[in-house]
């Protein structure tokens, strides 16, 4: 069990913030329920990273502590349907091929199983370390940014890809390709890139 000052730490601003994980738990009362307070009942996330509550003034959600997630207790859920559709078929609207990903590390469509499981192996690993960007939350869901690394043929890919938390320490992609949130590391991964071009 932690001690009390390896959890309860101060920022840079000197405010006070609770270091660990917390599970969102929706009171129920009255006989109206908000779609954001509802659909992020039982989720996970580390606290420094997690939706503000009150979400509004007759928001009756709270946080209570859990123990740091694992491996064993979460899941990342990549369907495969996301990796095929999105990376190796499609164009965006100026008619181009939506991800370079395949052209760029060689990969074909048949490697859209292994893609999928390594998305889902990053995602994992980042989420339960609290390695994710919070993003918008809505009546659909809470959604998370977490950054993706592939590398094939001593080339390497680095981009952010989008996730959706769900109860109980799942996360399921919704997004396979998003806005990097490390710019350091996406910049100097576009850098090493340019000797191939």
């Amino acid at each position: 069990m932690k001690r009390l000052n390896e959890i309860i730490k101060e920022n840079y601003k000197g405010e006070i913030f609770y270091d660990g994980w917390v599970k969102c738990k929706h009171m129920q009362r009255g006989l109206t329920h908000c779609d954001e307070c509802l659909v992020i009942n039982a989720c996970w996330f580390y606290s420094p990273k997690s939706p503000i509550i009150p979400h509004h003034p007759n928001c009756h959600c709270k946080y209570e502590m859990i123990p740091t997630p694992t491996m064993n207790n979460c899941v990342a859920r990549c369907p495969v349907g996301k990796i095929k559709d999105y990376i190796f078929g499609g164009y965006n609207s100026d008619g181009v091929t939506k991800q370079p990903i395949s052209e760029f590390l060689g990969y074909t469509i048949d490697d859209s199983e292994y893609i999928c499981k390594e998305f889902e192996r990053q995602a994992l690993k980042a989420y339960i370390e609290g390695n994710y960007k919070l993003g918008t939350l809505n009546k659909y869901g809470q959604r998370i940014t977490i950054d993706i690394l592939l590398e094939n043929n001593g080339k390497r890919y680095y981009k952010g890809s989008g996730w959706m938390v769900r109860e109980n320490g799942e996360i399921t992609n919704n997004t396979p390709i998003a806005k990097a949130i490390n710019k350091k590391l996406e910049n100097e991964v576009k850098n090493e890139n340019k000797q191939y071009s």
